[in-house]
């Protein structure tokens, strides 16, 4: 028995271990350029941002997005975004999936494209303790020597591309960017990551879904948070998306896709929640070869969307999975080929591949739907996943449109990559729909995010003395007003 005696009180104290933060930028070659990637890592995630627009996979095509950080397991093989339109009433289909249609570097004001092997195309990355942080999590990760790591933090936030669209905090409120003044990245956040790419490259285009371009620039935004509790699972991302080509697109849509292996790849189940604006992955057994029993639930939140007329922004309009197996009309679209433009834009509407409603089975009651598996696995109710279906390798996606982008409209997207482990296979999707709901409205009003902050307890000083007869130590804390009166955030 361990008794801690101050005044004549009993005390318990907690030791709280705080997750650390890091990364470093490596590179990886591709046909006709470099592709440049580096790590988001500040909280329990672990994952590769490209600049191409793909994410969450390791070089060499693994799975990327590790949690928990450290353990080298992976609930992710690979994410991406997707667009879809008309120009000229000619269905196009850009972004990112298995293959990328885009190529690292801004649309140029004369309309062509930035040279993607430019020292400047590239992901960057800033943290606003870089210069006295621990690099831990960066080490860990292969990123270099504290050194290295250091002095590429120290070059991206000197050479932070505000005037190309990266968010900055403007602390003396003129306007500019300034490295040693303002502060680089979203406000608050503890990591950032930038980059911007196009589709103006009609091989690199073609490679996705047998598409042309669009015409479209695409800068995106990485973000998170270390030390605040849940939302030390996250990952915030914004993706900006210009037309900058000469026709209008209509009848677009978006697609947030991810290709989750909770774990083992093969026994997997989707859905999605509807009032949540998500989709999500679990386990189908209780029993992970990688996770054991207790395999973790993988997330994607809508939490901006398309704006449309009224400045309204659209919610989640479908949900849309492949199979690795099975019916060819519930399979991943055709890679470079048009016929993969068609399927997705389909699926994108909440259709099947081949154009045709989803239906719903006759044991759910029937009729059609945009969003299938919406029922509650954890009280087994509604249309779910188990009742005709076993687990599988699954892909999923989250569609929200239509809306229209004339020459020269913006849209913005934003949504959240999150990542729950309970004690089993269902209490994680139960604890990741907890997590989503305690995401505020306004991702600007940093209290909603700071109240869940972690403080660093002060450490108390103690002596022990040892009772071997009795079994006992009594721990002895010294008299210490800063923890007596420790109050911080709430705690």
């Amino acid at each position: 028995m361990i008794r801690m005696v101050y005044k004549g009180l009993i005390i318990f104290v907690f030791f709280l271990a705080l997750p650390i933060k890091a990364q470093f930028n490596k590179y990886l070659s591709k046909t006709t350029s470099d592709v440049h990637y580096t790590r988001f890592n500040i909280n329990n995630i672990s994952t590769y941002i490209y600049n191409n627009g793909e994410a969450d996979s390791k070089p060499g095509t693994n799975s990327g997005l590790m949690f928990p950080k450290g353990t080298n397991k992976y609930v992710v093989y690979k994410s991406g975004f997707v667009w879809g339109g008309k120009v000229n009433d000619v269905i196009r289909v850009g972004g990112s999936t298995y293959n990328s249609g885009l190529t690292p570097g801004k649309i140029l004001p004369d309309g062509t494209a930035e040279n993607p092997n430019n020292e400047n195309v590239r992901v960057y990355r800033v943290r606003s303790d870089y210069k006295t942080a621990e690099l831990f999590s960066e080490i860990n990760d292969g990123e270099g020597t504290e050194e290295e790591i250091r002095l590429q933090y120290e070059l991206d936030w000197n050479e932070w591309p505000v005037e190309d669209g990266a968010p900055f905090n403007d602390l003396d409120k003129d306007g500019i960017y300034n490295p040693l003044i303002d502060v680089p990245g979203v406000s608050g956040a503890d990591q950032t990551l930038w980059f911007v790419a196009n589709d103006l490259d009609s091989n690199q285009s073609e490679e996705l879904y047998g598409s042309l371009p669009m015409g479209l620039e695409l800068q995106v935004t990485v973000w998170g948070y270390a030390d605040r509790n849940i939302f030390d699972n996250m990952i915030f991302k914004k993706y900006k998306l210009i037309n900058k080509g000469k026709a209008d697109i209509k009848d677009m849509y978006i697609s947030i896709w991810s290709d989750a292996d909770v774990g083992d790849a093969s026994n997997d189940f989707v859905g999605c929640d509807t009032l949540l604006n998500l989709v999500f992955a679990y386990n189908g057994n209780t029993f992970d070869s990688i996770y054991e029993n207790k395999p973790p639930s993988v997330g994607l939140s809508l939490l901006k969307g398309p704006k449309v007329e009224n400045d309204k922004n659209l919610k989640m309009t479908s949900f849309h999975f492949f199979n690795k197996h099975g019916d060819e009309n519930y399979s991943q679209p055709d890679l470079g080929l048009y016929s993969g433009t068609l399927q997705y834009y389909n699926f994108m509407q909440g259709r099947i591949g081949n154009g045709s409603v989803f239906p719903v089975p006759d044991v759910f009651g029937g009729g059609v739907t945009k969003f299938p598996f919406s029922g509650d696995p954890i009280n087994r109710t509604g249309f779910i996943e188990g009742i005709l279906t076993v687990p599988q390798d699954r892909r999923m996606a989250l569609g929200s449109g239509p809306f229209n982008m004339l020459v020269g409209d913006t849209q913005e997207i934003l949504f959240s990559e999150i990542v729950a482990q309970g004690k089993d296979n269902l209490n994680s999707l139960q604890l990741l729909k907890y997590y989503v709901k305690q995401i505020p409205n306004n991702l600007n009003n940093l209290y909603e995010i700071e109240k869940f902050h972690i403080p660093l307890v002060p450490i108390p000083e103690f002596s022990a003395i040892e009772f071997t007869n009795y079994k006992e130590i009594i721990l002895s804390i010294e008299n210490n007003d800063e923890i007596v009166n420790f109050e911080n955030n709430g705690y």
